[in-house]
Order: structure tokens, then C-alpha cells, then sequence
């Protein structure tokens, strides 16, 4: 035993033996037994060893919850009574950002030794608009009907014919020939379009909206011919709405090459 007092059993098979006066908290009892059948010797030996003197108590466990109010799935955990629970990943929840867990208004430490079985519950807070960033959307127009290399526009009225490297060709028969954008551009800040006439004729207009407002209406020139060229950048006081383009030919043929928009994205 933890003693030094060796306990000597003659026979331990099917028999119950007590020991007045042993008062220890664990000891041994080792029998070793020889003998000999038929000519055969043998020798078995049986060792026990007791541990005493200590109450076991079972192992408290509690429930760790967490409630994401409505953000991504976070798991429970079962925690040892006098733990601390792990800190979960962050959950997350479109539109907003989250704050941390809380038991009330109070959030929670996660150094606290979990004591009782508790629900941690999600606080978000709505997400403030990202940041605008300017962005520039160009077209070039590749066919009489109002294609572009996006193709983005809806044709109100085709132009005669598309011409390769010069865009939509618009005679005074097809005068009043349009297009307008299928997305909405928001807070736009400038359009320019490309557009060319034919080597010393071609005359008229092109009238450029944002949503229902009128920001441009240019006077065609015939000087630089067939040369693309800038109708000027028009300056726009942050409008919302689809672009319309409509080209008013009065005389020969004007060319729509392209147009530059430069707007605002979140």
C-alpha cells in the first residue's frame, strides 16, 4: 500500500477479505499462487490495485447560445461549468454591420467563466452607403441601330446605315433618329459624344437628355469633315436617368461615332 505494508492473500478466488485497521486512500494487493497437476507446474499471480479516499463529482456542463437576429448561423457551445466560451467568427447580416454579442445591453466578455447555461444575442447596426467612386462608361456605336459594343441601348428610331470606324450614319431622311441607354446612370457629372459629317456638307443638331432634362442641344459643324471629333463636354449637375441621344439632320449626313459618360458608382 502507500504505506509499504504488503498484504499477504492465500486465496483470493470467490472469497471477501477485510483488513481491521488499514486507513489509506490506496494500496495494492498482489497473490501470487504455485502449484503442480499431472506433472505440470504452474504459477499465476493476480495484482489489484485500489484507489480510495476521494469522492468523484461528475463534470457540470452548460449551454452556450447564440441568437444572430436574423444574420448567418452560429452554433452552440457546451462549455465545462467554470470555462470560457470561445469567441464565435463574427456572423453576418446583407445591409449590416455587425456589433458584437449581448446578454441585454450589455455586451459580453468572453473571459467570463461561463457559470449557467446563457443565450448571447447578435446587435447590428445598418451599414452606412460605401464610398462613391467616379466611373466612366463609354459607347461606341457598331450598327445603325443603336448597337454598341455593350450593347446597352434601346433603339427609338435606327439611323440609314452604319458605316465602319465612323458610327451611325443619319441623313435628313432619317432625321429625329434616337436611342436611349437601358440602365439608369445616377449622379452624372459630364457626357461627351464623338460624331463626324461627311467631307463639306451636313448639318443639324444632336440632343443629348438625361432622363427627362435636356442638358445639350449641339449645333452640327461640318469643320474637320469626316474626322471623329468632340461635340464638347457637357457639364452635368448630378442627374439621375437613362441618356437619350436624338440627331436632327438638316442637310446630307451626320455621323454619331460614340459617346463618353462619367457618372458615380457605390
Amino acid at each position: 500500500d502507500a504505506e509499504g505494508i504488503v498484504l499477504q492473500l492465500t486465496d483470493i478466488r470467490n472469497t471477501t477479505k477485510e483488513y481491521p485497521g488499514l486507513n489509506v486512500e490506496s494500496f495494492t494487493i498482489k497473490n501470487t499462487t504455485t502449484g503442480s497437476k499431472n506433472g505440470q507446474i504452474w504459477i499465476s499471480e493476480i495484482q489489484i490495485t485500489y484507489v480510495g479516499g476521494e469522492d468523484i463529482e461528475p463534470v457540470v456542463k452548460h449551454e452556450v447560445s447564440f441568437n444572430s437576429d436574423g444574420g448567418s448561423v452560429v452554433e452552440s457551445q457546451t462549455i465545462n461549468e467554470g470555462s470560457k466560451a470561445n469567441r464565435p467568427v463574427d456572423p453576418t447580416k446583407e445591409g449590416f454591420d455587425f456589433l458584437g454579442w449581448f446578454i441585454g445591453e450589455n455586451e459580453f466578455d468572453f473571459d467570463t467563466l461561463i457559470t449557467e447555461a446563457i443565450t448571447l444575442t447578435a446587435h447590428w447596426e445598418e451599414a452606412e452607403p460605401g464610398d462613391e467612386v467616379e466611373a466612366t462608361t463609354e459607347y461606341i456605336f457598331t450598327s445603325n441601330s443603336w448597337g454598341t459594343s455593350q450593347d446597352d441601348w434601346t433603339s427609338g428610331k435606327g439611323g440609314n446605315q452604319y458605316q465602319s470606324g465612323r458610327g451611325i450614319q443619319v441623313t435628313s431622311g432619317a432625321s429625329g433618329a434616337n436611342g436611349t441607354t437601358k440602365i439608369t446612370f445616377y449622379n452624372v457629372k459630364s457626357i461627351e459624344i464623338t460624331y463626324s459629317t461627311n467631307a463639306s456638307k451636313g448639318a443639324g443638331t444632336i440632343v443629348t437628355k438625361v432622363g427627362n432634362e435636356t442638358v445639350q442641344t449641339f449645333t452640327v459643324s461640318t469643320s474637320g469633315g469626316t474626322t471623329n471629333r468632340s461635340a464638347g463636354v457637357i457639364n452635368v449637375d448630378s442627374l439621375d436617368g437613362a441618356i437619350t441621344i436624338t440627331i436632327n439632320c438638316t442637310t446630307n449626313s451626320i455621323y454619331l461615332y460614340g459617346i463618353k459618360i462619367v457618372h458615380t458608382e457605390s
